[in-house]
């Protein structure tokens, strides 16, 4: 079924690449999707009517076409999602540890010695306004700062234990750093996939709906069926 979906993706591919200004899906992929299969089959038995206000039919037998191409993007995007989720979590836990040892060590050295430490000018691990590569750059400096200082570090009670690998650890950041910004990365290319063959199928229901409301204007029950759409879930 995935590889179906994918097919029909490709053979609308240039058109979806094409969409000028994709937009933001403001319901639920899946009921859009079930909106537009249902919108389908409704429409069979009004051809006549339909292409007398000018539908042109292709649209129409290119539905199902648009469905299965959302349906295969929206997938890919909420797969790379699940299983990116890894990376994130491992780059937040070791952020996190380096944040903690960071903001003691600063702490320890500046009462060893006795005077302000200019590792990174005033700026400081805990501030919540330093960029993601200063932050990793700080973490590295503090400890190599601090493996010259270990007797001082000992004699105001620091766990020198803790400087072990810590040069290491604030290395492996950056890695860690790269990973999560290229799945980002992926993850919007994808979203934007996504949002386009969203798009795509949007134009030709919007299309399909606007004749059925002006066909059926004297029929109310004829127009609601074209019209039905689900509630907004925002």
């Amino acid at each position: 079924y995935r590889d179906m979906s994918k097919e029909c993706y490709e053979q609308k591919a240039a058109a979806i690449e094409a969409i000028a200004n994709p937009v933001k899906p403001n319901l639920p992929i899946s009921v859009a999707l079930e909106e537009a299969e249902e919108l389908y089959l409704w429409v069979q038995s009004d051809r006549a009517a339909l292409e007398r206000v000018g539908l042109s039919w292709q649209l129409v037998d290119d539905l199902p076409l648009r469905v299965a191409a959302c349906r295969y993007t929206e997938s890919e995007w909420q797969n790379h999602l699940t299983t990116t989720s890894d990376a994130e979590k491992e780059w937040l836990q070791k952020r996190d540890e380096a944040k903690v040892l960071s903001v003691d060590l600063t702490r320890a050295l500046r009462f060893a010695l006795g005077r302000k430490l200019n590792v990174l000018g005033e700026k400081k691990p805990s501030s919540g306004y330093m960029r993601q590569a200063a932050f990793i750059d700080y973490c590295y400096n503090i400890a190599v700062l601090a493996a010259d200082y270990t007797e001082q570090l000992q004699s105001v009670g620091f766990d020198i234990s803790r400087l072990d690998g810590a040069c290491d650890a604030a290395e492996h950041l950056s890695v860690l750093l790269a990973r999560v910004n290229a799945e980002r990365g992926v993850q919007y290319i994808l979203r934007d996939q996504r949002n386009r063959a969203y798009t795509h199928l949007k134009e030709a229901v919007d299309q399909i709906r606007r004749c059925g409301k002006f066909a059926f204007a004297s029929q109310p029950a004829q127009q609601n069926d074209h019209r039905k759409q689900k509630a907004d879930p925002e």
